[in-house]
C-alpha cells in the first residue's frame, strides 16, 4: 500500500514538512530533527491505515492522563456547570442542564461518563 504522507525538507529553511499526496498540500512539522519529523509522518500514516486502533491509542493516552476519568459522573458534570453559573455562558449552560427531565433522573446523574 502506497503511503499517504511524504516527508519532505525544505533546503536552506532547515524545516521538515509532511506532504499529503492525496490533497497535494504540505504542513509544517515544526521540528529540525530528522527522527522526530521521520516519526510524526510514521504516525499519521499509521492512523490513516488503522483508524480503530488509532481512536483506541488515543484512549490509553487520555486515561493514563487523567487516571480520575473513569471514576467521573455526570453529577460532576452537572456541578461544574452549575458552578459556572455566576458567567453568563454558564448560567445559560446551567438553565439548558438542569431544565432537562433526563438529567434529572438519578440513573444518568450518577453513571459513570463512559469514554472506553
Amino acid at each position: 500500500m502506497k503511503k499517504r504522507y511524504r516527508l519532505v525538507r525544505r533546503g536552506e529553511r532547515n524545516t521538515f514538512y509532511c506532504f499529503d499526496t492525496h490533497t497535494k498540500k504540505r504542513e509544517t512539522l515544526r521540528t529540525s530533527k530528522a527522527a522526530d519529523a521521520r516519526r510524526l509522518v510514521d504516525v499519521r500514516n499509521e492512523a490513516v491505515r488503522h483508524p480503530s486502533m488509532n481512536l483506541q491509542i488515543a484512549q490509553v493516552y487520555l486515561q493514563h492522563a487523567d487516571s480520575a476519568l473513569a471514576a467521573r459522573t455526570w453529577q460532576g458534570v452537572l456541578s461544574a456547570a452549575f458552578f459556572l453559573a455566576s458567567s453568563q455562558v454558564g448560567h445559560w449552560l446551567g438553565t439548558f442542564i438542569f431544565d432537562r427531565q433526563y438529567v434529572r433522573s438519578e440513573r444518568v446523574r450518577f453513571s459513570p461518563i463512559a469514554i472506553c
